[in-house]
């Protein structure tokens, strides 16, 4: 998991930090950790206090979050006992904290 601070986005799904591209949260993996918690659109958007338009643009792949976006969903997630770890796979790396 990357707890540095982020540089720039791209419609890859990474960023670029300081030279090294490291894999962030995909739409599909917010959707899936937001169906692990049984949260609607709105209750992500509340906790991670954004818009909940910003959520539904994000997960249909309209919008690409700025760093500051996927960070606050990313800390709502960890909040709730979801982390994002790396797997060196291509997939879903969703982890629960029970």
């Amino acid at each position: 998991m990357y707890r540095g601070t982020l540089r720039s986005c791209g419609r890859d799904g990474h960023v670029i930090a300081e030279g090294a591209i490291l894999s962030l949260m995909t739409s599909t993996e917010i959707r899936m950790a937001r169906a692990l918690l049984r949260w609607t659109q709105r209750d992500l958007a509340e906790r991670a206090l954004i818009n909940r338009r910003t959520v539904v643009n994000i997960e249909s792949g309209k919008h690409i979050p700025n760093s500051s976006t996927l960070e606050s969903i990313r800390r709502a997630f960890e909040a709730a006992g979801i982390e994002f770890a790396e797997t060196g796979t291509s997939g879903p790396k969703i982890v629960t904290r029970r």
